[in-house]
């Protein structure tokens, strides 16, 4: 039996054989190709297990690339080029001096901020609570000056003319305003959460920002306290000494970029003097700024340096680095404009942003708009029409920001840019602008992007550079509803009032 059984099994391997080349001929026959034809072998048991398993990713050996669509990506053209800075000269228009007071104010997003209070250690006698600011503070310090009280009395501006909801935009408001309670709700903890994240959130949120104490039983502490008393964040502490001075970390896990802290700083409007501390020495936020002072550089990025240097210096405020060469606010001004936004982090929107907040924050202290602040004002104004020629359909903004127009392939990509730059223009475009067809599209989009899916709930678990673009576009929805929806809000309560 057995070798008829090898006999039977060899007659059938002859008939395979025979059908095989029987095919390849006749392949061949009506092949338009010369030279032989290649018969590809059978998977082997490790191949067919492969590709039972196959995670859906195209292999690199076997796949070629896949061209993008062809309006995926469109690169601007000489009319969507970026604007460039005018030159520097000394010499300014009088309309240059006029200026525009009508852009976002440099106090808000926090006009409801509440003081942090510290529910650490119980033995502390002293709580930093006492020293965040108050709306009655900031409208002290904006309108303190030395020339206001020799200044002639200003002619009086007629009042705005008020403004009334649409349905729809009543309807977005409400969205808006859901869905910033959400995430307001949704607290980072300083155990999975690092001092960059941190500082994201309390850019969102400025003092209303809470953070979730894991080491003291799950305590709710305030955000800006956690940085500013130095808690620990995922294993990291926010501060340090150097130099004789306290100033944040820079690195992985703390500080993105030099002057990260004082900006959000400055933008919650914390007074410079809240203590901070590192050890058992304690200062004030004031020393932050001394560091950063001394810490000026031609060839370092001050984007977010100039925000709390702004803030806290203010624009006639001169200073010497550490190398005992001179600085002030305005040579700030002309370093940045000097440079591209094109290739700057994050697409140029921290360079934006500076420029602007340090220009609305001249024009609410009723400080002349002249020489670089001119400049400067000009620069942010042709950007603003740059951006929202470049806005999708859908009110996004190409991963690429500046650079081009198009959709993105990855939703964080378009999430990144759309957040960042919806937060520059809703702060700096002037008030008449705010209910542009194309400003009430992106805030549309981020609206359903942070209140669904991936993005909607417990941010706290996603990756630093989601946490960072939800906050940034949970920023620029706050600004918006303060800046368009509140006054609205306030109008109709006083007409039904009266």
């Amino acid at each position: 039996m057995r070798p008829c059984m090898a006999r039977h099994r060899l007659g059938r391997i002859l008939i395979a054989v025979v059908l095989t080349a029987a095919t390849c001929v006749a392949a061949s026959a009506d092949s338009d190709l010369e030279g032989p034809v290649l018969v590809p072998s059978f998977p082997s048991i490790g191949s067919r297990f492969e590709a039972e398993t196959d995670t859906g990713y195209p292999s690199p050996e076997t796949t070629e690339p896949v061209a993008p669509p062809e309006n995926d990506v469109e690169d601007p053209s000489d009319d969507d080029a970026p604007p460039r800075a005018d030159a520097d000269d000394a010499t300014a228009t009088t309309a240059d001096k006029t200026g525009d007071s009508s852009t976002a104010d440099a106090d808000t997003p926090n006009n409801d901020a509440v003081a942090p209070e510290t529910n650490g250690d119980a033995g502390k006698s002293e709580s930093p609570a006492k020293e965040l600011p108050t709306d009655a503070d900031a409208s002290a310090e904006d309108d303190s000056s030395s020339e206001a009280e020799t200044a002639p009395a200003e002619p009086e501006t007629p009042p705005k003319p008020r403004r009334e909801l649409t349905p729809a935009m009543a309807q977005l408001r409400d969205r808006v305003r859901r869905t910033l309670g959400t995430h307001h709700g949704h607290l980072l903890g300083t155990d999975g959460n690092s001092v960059t994240e941190i500082i994201y959130a309390c850019r969102a949120f400025g003092c209303d920002t809470n953070v979730r104490e894991v080491n003291s039983l799950g305590k709710v502490l305030n955000g800006i306290t956690c940085l500013c008393w130095n808690y620990p964040c995922a294993g990291f502490t926010p501060l340090l000494m150097a130099d004789g001075h306290i100033t944040g970390r820079i690195g992985y896990g703390c500080q993105e970029q030099p002057g990260q802290l004082i900006a959000t700083l400055a933008l919650a409007r914390v007074q410079d003097s809240y203590p901070v501390r590192v050890g058992e020495e304690t200062r004030t936020v004031a020393d932050l700024v001394e560091y950063e002072k001394l810490a000026c550089r031609a060839s370092v990025d001050k984007s977010l340096s100039m925000i709390g240097l702004m803030y806290y210096a203010g624009s006639d405020g001169e200073w010497e680095n550490r190398l005992g060469e001179p600085w002030s606010i305005e040579r700030v001004l002309r370093e940045e404009l000097d440079k591209p936004i094109i290739g700057a982090p994050f697409g140029g929107t921290q360079r934006l942003m500076g420029l602007s907040y340090v220009v609305d924050r001249r024009a609410k202290r009723h400080e002349p708009i002249d020489g670089q602040y001119a400049r400067t004002q000009r620069y942010i104004q042709k950007f603003h029409d740059h951006a929202l020629r470049l806005q999708n359909e859908d009110g996004t903004w190409n991963g690429r920001y500046f650079a081009a127009r198009g959709t993105s392939r990855q939703a964080a990509d378009q999430l990144a840019a759309t957040s960042r730059i919806l937060e520059w223009l809703v702060f700096s475009l002037p008030e008449e602008k705010l209910d542009d067809a194309r400003v009430v599209r992106g805030v549309h989009w981020l609206d359903q992007m942070l209140s669904r899916g991936r993005y909607g709930h417990n941010a706290k678990s996603l990756s630093t550079a989601e946490i960072a673009s939800v906050m940034h576009g949970l920023h620029a929805l706050r600004l918006y509803d303060h800046r368009y929806f509140k006054p609205a809000d306030e109008a109709g309560r006083e007409e039904g009032d009266g």
